[in-house]
């Protein structure tokens, strides 16, 4: 916008150098001023919107290739791949013929733990892993342990969709959500930061800091682990999403039985997604 003006003052120079004859009458050369003018007008108006779009393009982190992936992770988003172009229902339906435009997918990893709305399923936030669980429970006739094997894949595969976006939580599309499931996910982030810092059941704080490096007492930050999930476990011996994860260390280190989809998990994920707001996604990292 800025160096319109400069240039405007060079052209009413021009323009008042131009004889009042043929070609240039008087009129031209209003008309020219007046297109000029105009021009620089729309350009202060719209300049904030088209630098902020281009600020927001060059701040793009770009999605991976398929072969610059961890191996393991890579095997998993084939197998999610897979997956999402079939149908395990009577009915022939896939994931594919719902969501034809893979790129609207990308925002979805990123957006999570949200509240997502399904008919005859409970309104409550919820992670990724859940709602691909509820989504197969709808459209497939597979068991439940073959349904709970098949969303981890599932959601490698969406989470590398997702590469290199931003963490959002409760924001997937361009409508704004409403205001009663924001609400909602803020009292998921509370109750996850008040187990984050209690002593009782799940002691985070013993071992664990929000925070990008690790304090004095060498604690393991755990503001990046949204962002780097789902990814290769030695002790699974698999891909896994963090739902599974921290399932699966809370019930070793509390003593407790925790499931992936229980609201301890979700609020816990809920608060940590909180803290990464605004971090680029790298599914399948170390």
């Amino acid at each position: 916008m800025y160096i319109c003006f400069p240039f405007l003052s060079i052209f009413l120079k021009w323009l008042e150098s131009i004889p009042a004859g043929l070609p240039y009458t008087r009129l031209h050369k209003n008309l020219y001023l007046s297109m000029l003018v105009l021009t620089t007008c729309m350009a202060m108006v719209f300049w904030p919107t088209l630098a902020a779009a281009l600020e927001k393009q060059s701040s793009k982190t770009p999605q991976r290739q398929l072969t610059e992936l961890e191996s393991h992770y890579m095997k998993s988003v084939l197998r999610g791949w897979r997956s999402f172009q079939t149908s395990y229902a009577e009915d022939g339906m896939a994931c594919v013929h719902c969501h034809l435009e893979h790129d609207s997918m990308r925002t979805w990893v990123g957006s999570y733990p949200k509240v997502q709305v399904f008919d005859g399923k409970p309104y409550r936030v919820k992670g990724l892993r859940q709602v691909v669980l509820e989504t197969l429970d709808k459209h497939t006739d597979l068991p439940a342990d073959h349904r709970s094997e098949l969303a981890e894949d599932l959601v490698a595969y969406i989470a590398w969709w997702g590469d290199g976006q931003s963490v959002k939580p409760g924001h997937s599309k361009s409508i704004p959500p409403a205001q009663r499931d924001l609400a909602t996910l803020k009292k998921s982030v509370e109750k996850g930061q008040q187990l984050f810092l209690r002593e009782a059941d799940v002691p985070c704080g013993r071992c664990h800091s929000i925070g990008k490096n690790k304090s004095a007492h060498d604690m393991i930050p755990l503001t990046n682990s949204v962002t780097i999930f789902p990814r290769y476990m030695e002790s699974s011996g698999r891909v896994i999403s963090l739902e599974a994860f921290l399932a699966g260390h809370l019930s070793e280190t509390s003593g407790k039985e925790y499931g992936p989809e229980s609201a301890m998990v979700t609020d816990l994920i809920a608060y940590m997604a909180s803290m990464a707001q605004g971090k680029k996604l790298r599914p399948g990292s170390k």
